[in-house]
């Protein structure tokens, strides 16, 4: 087997593949060479998918055997010249992965890598039918001029009905294996010049960045008015519903310029790492351009636990520069919902998980990506992070009294925003029982002289519309229904719960009211849902309104902390405090506490919270 020899670090080498020349069936032949890394340096760098570890196959390297992967053995065979050598920089081959000091130190250079290559190769993988009618789209994107021409052109002949396999066909071309794996983002990001390859083929990214934007706004269009412009195509609020190589198109030209959190939310979630150290450690290199001198990356080190690095993370997440224009702290609530892993401390979020609530895809962009949430503003930092200790300074602003019921996992209301037919409102049974909870508690204020229902049910309405408001502004739920429509039909909703009409008799009540339109309530129903996922409707002592955590018990605090963009709450154990996740409080979620903060009506504390 090869055996591969020290780098020399103090001259900053790297390995290089050189391919021997060969024809397609020929065995793989090549050698290995040790070269400075400086802009002088000519080879392409490899962008892929190792894809499954079995089965193995064999090249020669220097007469040694090596084993690689099915997927990278495919692409030397494609990419490899028929009479001239070709020089690969190719993370599986390049870095002895088996040495974790090398590893360290050649990880830390992968931007830079990427960077000075000639090309980065984007490997899809070999030749499909799928593929090769993607690719014959894409050859004819390059014979327009403009991106609009192209835009206009893709988008005209995809809508028609009988293209409608040739949408399917890249649509399924945009959703390979490749596109989830986490370490694309900054090969791609930082490339000078990129080329997509399938099979033998190959094709230029301007090409593919048209076809991904054409896609993209095809795809949105059943509930997005001028879906066809390119401008909607690229619009941050099509680009962040879910991860897309349109996402990364807009990311490498510059369009996207986004904060650190929304990186990590719109980057990080489920894309693909074997090991979950490398849902953080492969987009460090994203943030190396807004690193002063005084604030470093955090280092890329192997030999630390994976604890270690996500609590090394929010650390770097709190004094990072480009967390002035939002709060240190918003990383944490970025903490799943649900959680299990009980090694991290209850402020770490697990970066390796895959879900979060939808309030928190909200609140955690920083603007002008997606609308963000200030319940307070501070210009100094006033939190610290010692072990698993965070001490942050806040104060208690309310205790909870109540709380209604929350919505589960079953996930089949969030399904109809994405462009598919809404379920019947008769199968969202469990959605709508907790909808009558929440009205329930909704309608026991305190604060408010009994059996006036009609109160407290507007004050309900109205705290419930001001979250779907700010929702709607960054998400843009359906702008073909009239905000008034979605208005009535949340007033329907929640008045058809407060008065326990049996459910087998909504659809009726519905069409009764609505006739024609009975379609937005079921939408509004879903919004509902989608928005309320892992959450509960709390009522504080003092009768406010809090959209919680559904982990929230009787006795929890609602906190404000200074570092921290939106409330959380906060239980008390012991000498300590539990961090449960951030939240929704009626009124204060546009900047109210900064003014009583400032008449003196608060008086801070410091939490310890573990």
């Amino acid at each position: 087997m090869y055996g591969y020899h020290p780098l020399d670090a103090t001259r900053r080498e790297i390995r290089l593949l050189v391919l021997e020349p060969g024809s397609f069936s020929d065995d793989i032949v090549a050698c290995i060479q040790h070269a400075p890394l400086n802009f002088k340096l000519e080879y392409e760098a490899l962008s892929y998918t190792w894809g499954s570890s079995t089965p193995e196959k064999n090249i020669k390297i220097s007469g040694d055997d090596f084993n690689i992967r099915e997927n990278l053995y495919n692409a030397l065979r494609h990419l490899r010249y028929p009479k001239q050598a070709r020089i690969l920089w190719i993370d599986a081959i390049c870095i002895n992965q088996s040495d974790i000091n090398e590893r360290n130190r050649q990880i830390k250079r992968m931007r830079e890598i990427y960077n000075l290559a000639d090309e980065v190769i984007v490997w899809l993988g070999t030749e499909t039918p799928d593929n090769r009618t993607a690719v014959d789209l894409l050859r004819r994107c390059d014979q327009f001029k403009s991106i609009d021409e192209r835009h206009e052109e893709i988008s005209e002949m995809l809508a028609k009905e009988e293209n409608a396999h040739i949408l399917n066909a890249v649509s399924s071309f945009l959703r390979q294996e490749y596109w989830s794996r986490v370490w694309i983002i900054q090969e791609i990001r930082v490339a000078t010049q990129l080329r997509v390859y399938f099979g033998s083929d190959s094709i230029r990214w301007t090409a593919f960045e048209t076809v991904a934007a054409s896609v993209g706004a095809l795809l949105e269009e059943p509930r997005a008015s001028g879906g066809k412009s390119f401008a909607f195509a690229s619009s941050p609020k099509t680009i962040l519903r879910e991860p897309t190589p349109l996402q990364i198109c807009l990311l490498r030209s510059g369009f996207l310029n986004i904060s650190l959190n929304a990186a990590i939310f719109a980057f990080w979630k489920g894309r693909g790492a074997s090991d979950p150290r490398d849902c953080l450690y492969a987009l460090y290199g994203l943030f190396d351009s807004q690193v002063n001198d005084n604030i470093a990356t955090p280092d890329i080190d192997y030999n630390l636990t994976t604890k270690d690095v996500f609590i090394n993370f929010v650390t770097y997440g709190m004094t990072n520069p480009s967390t002035l224009s939002e709060g240190p702290l918003n990383l944490i609530c970025l903490r799943e919902p649900g959680r299990t892993n009980t090694e991290l401390p209850s402020w770490v979020t697990d970066f390796s998980a895959r879900d979060t609530s939808f309030i928190e895809f909200i609140t955690c962009q920083a603007s002008p990506i997606l609308r963000d949430y200030r319940s307070t503003t501070t210009l100094n930092l006033h939190s610290s992070i010692s072990g698993d200790i965070l001490r942050s300074r806040g104060f208690v602003l309310d205790i909870i009294s109540r709380c209604g019921d929350y919505l589960d996992d079953s996930g089949a209301a969030v399904k109809g925003l994405r462009g598919q037919a809404p379920p019947a409102v008769l199968s969202l049974i469990h959605h709508w029982e907790v909808l009558q909870s929440w009205t329930d508690s909704a309608s026991s204020l305190s604060t408010i002289p009994p059996n006036n229902y009609d109160s407290s049910r507007n004050r309900f309405k109205s705290f419930w519309k001001s979250i779907y408001v700010d929702a709607d502004d960054a998400w843009d739920f359906s702008p073909d229904i009239e905000p008034d429509l979605w208005e009535r039909a949340f007033d329907i909703a929640v008045d058809f719960a407060a008065n326990r009409y049996p459910t087998k008799s909504l659809d009726e009540y519905i069409k009764k009211i609505l006739g024609d339109e009975a379609s937005a309530f079921r939408i509004s129903m879903e919004v509902w849902a989608m928005l309320s996922r892992h959450r509960r409707l709390a009522v504080t002592i003092e009768d406010t309104f809090v959209l919680a955590p559904a982990d929230v018990e009787i006795h929890d605090l609602v906190c404000i902390l200074l570092d921290c963009d939106l409330p959380v709450i906060l239980r008390r154990v012991q000498d300590h405090y539990i961090f449960l996740g951030d939240c929704y409080v009626e009124n204060i979620m546009h900047g109210e506490i900064t003014e009583a903060l400032k008449r003196g009506e608060y008086k801070t504390i410091e939490f310890d919270i573990m």
